[in-house]
């Protein structure tokens, strides 16, 4: 799509924030149900849902494109992609106000989708340090390790050395 074949940029820009709104969303969700798969352990479904996820990702990154291939043709004179605060500054008064809730809508999206992907790396960060702990667990020296025997008491793991004279006699 070039600056030409764009009959009307502003309202393609809402389109289009609009329909990144709508992605960002079902995105959101599935970053809430991962964190729910880490919780409940279940892997295979949340390999799943990665796939799923990068699905998403690729369509919101061409999604992404064409916003910013929009944005500099309503900015045509711009050295870069304008930002949204530059375009809600110099939007015509007739989509201004519908630009502007698209904007504040997908901050907040994005908002909610990095605190979401905290939350999952917090899970996941947190399940590393559980598997850590269990491998060393598994790898300390067994001389170390206490074992108690039904009473509750220490049981020796080596037997006691007994003197080589018999002190009775």
């Amino acid at each position: 799509m070039s600056e030409n074949t764009i009959a009307n940029p502003w309202n393609a820009l809402c389109d289009i924030i609009d329909g990144l709104n709508s992605e960002y969303e079902k995105l959101q969700v599935i970053m809430h149900t991962k964190q729910r798969l880490l919780i409940e352990n279940k892997n295979s479904e949340f390999q799943e849902l990665n796939k799923e996820e990068q699905a998403f990702i690729n369509e919101i990154e061409k999604m992404e494109n064409k916003r910013l291939e929009i944005s500099k043709a309503c900015m045509p004179d711009s050295d870069g992609p304008p930002t949204l605060q530059q375009l809600l500054e110099t939007a015509p008064e007739d989509v201004r106000e519908s630009l502007e809730l698209n904007a504040v809508k997908l901050m907040e999206q994005l908002n909610g989708i990095a605190s979401a992907n905290r939350g999952v790396y917090e899970l996941i960060n947190e399940a590393m340090n559980f598997v850590n702990f269990q491998l060393n667990l598994l790898g300390t020296e067994q001389e170390k390790v206490t074992i108690y025997e039904g009473s509750g008491k220490m049981r020796d793991q080596k037997p006691k050395m007994k003197g080589i004279f018999n002190q009775k006699a």
